[in-house]
């Protein structure tokens, strides 16, 4: 049985430049689970606070607009919808910290313990494959967020490079109700939203991108799994005894593989259910407010991205579980 590694000893793994994004995003939101200290729950309070705050806006929008406007009543849905699986994804992964840290623990000893070349070159395959998804996911979420909060100041930027006679009107960010707050004007919703997108952004992208990193861990677990086979295979012949030596590594690592996915499953699952719930739920209503908004370009695109940016983290979803059952099932294919 290999050696337990310290707590140091994997906080001081996950700086290495495969994972390094990852931690800053977690410690950022105060999610990272080896950080000590109040501050860490302050930034967790923070994030929720902010989510909380949305929800109220959204939620006050509802009530004025269901039964008075069906279009600006599914474009609270939306924000409603997405606050919320905001906030359980949030206190998913904060109230699951010791699984992570079992996790984390994990992947850390099994880098260190493997020493051979060709399984170092496994890891390093998928270590390399998770940290280009995650800039993928991330490039992908903060320009969603971005156009649909930046681009509504766009004809306010117009007017300073190519006025006209009379100026041009700010596209409202979302169709929403602000008489409980002091937000009049564009500037204060503008300010409001992009400060709220940022944060919430970070709180989604360190959870799924750390999603990411886990399963393909999980991913390259087995594949070292699948190598420690055909190895025994091709010496059977020469040498049994090594052969068996080696077929009992490789069931020690896929019993190790197997405990990874189920604490995996036990960390992720309340999120899992939320977000793929809550994305299902966005693509649907999204799809109507495009359907009723399709006259008025600029709310027709500010939607539409949103919802592509909804099918994309489903495709990611699907995709990641797919990869994890194909795997899983390789391993009873004779190699």
């Amino acid at each position: 049985m290999s050696e337990e590694i310290k707590l140091n000893e994997v906080d001081d793994f996950f700086d290495l430049h495969y994972f390094s994004m990852n931690k800053k995003f977690q410690i950022f939101c105060g999610l990272w689970p080896l950080e000590t200290g109040y501050l860490k729950y302050f930034k967790q309070g923070a994030m929720g606070v902010i989510i909380i705050a949305n929800l109220i806006l959204f939620s006050h929008a509802l009530g004025t607009f269901c039964g008075n406007n069906m279009d600006y009543c599914c474009e609270n849905m939306l924000g409603v919808v997405y606050c919320i699986t905001g906030f359980f994804k949030l206190v998913g992964i904060s109230t699951t910290g010791g699984k992570f840290k079992g996790i984390y623990k994990m992947i850390a000893r099994n880098w260190r313990d493997t020493t051979d070349e060709i399984e170092c070159s496994i890891l390093e395959k998928y270590a390399r494959i998770s940290k280009m998804l995650t800039r993928v996911y991330i490039v992908a979420f903060l320009m969603t967020g971005g156009i649909v909060t930046q681009a509504p100041a766009f004809p306010l930027l117009l007017n300073i490079i190519m006025p006209l006679n009379e100026s041009r009107q700010a596209i409202a960010i979302v169709n929403t109700d602000y008489s409980i707050t002091p937000y009049t004007r564009f500037a204060h919703l503008w300010v409001h939203y992009s400060l709220t997108a940022v944060a919430v952004a970070c709180v989604f992208i360190a959870i799924d991108a750390t999603f990411v990193l886990i399963v393909f861990q999980i991913l390259a677990t087995l594949d070292v799994v699948k190598q420690r086979i055909r190895q025994a295979s091709s010496v059977e012949n020469e040498n049994s005894e090594q052969s068996y030596g080696i077929l009992v590594k490789a069931v020690k690592l896929h019993k190790d593989a197997i405990e990874f996915l189920n604490l995996s499953n036990e960390a992720n699952s309340l999120q899992f259910l939320v977000v793929l719930g809550g994305t299902i739920f966005n693509i649907s209503f999204g799809s109507l407010a495009i359907l009723s908004r399709a006259g008025a370009y600029a709310d027709f695109a500010r939607i539409g991205i949103l919802t592509l940016g909804y099918l994309f983290q489903l495709f990611v979803l699907c995709l990641l579980g797919e990869l994890i059952i194909s795997s899983s099932s390789e391993l009873f294919v004779i190699p």
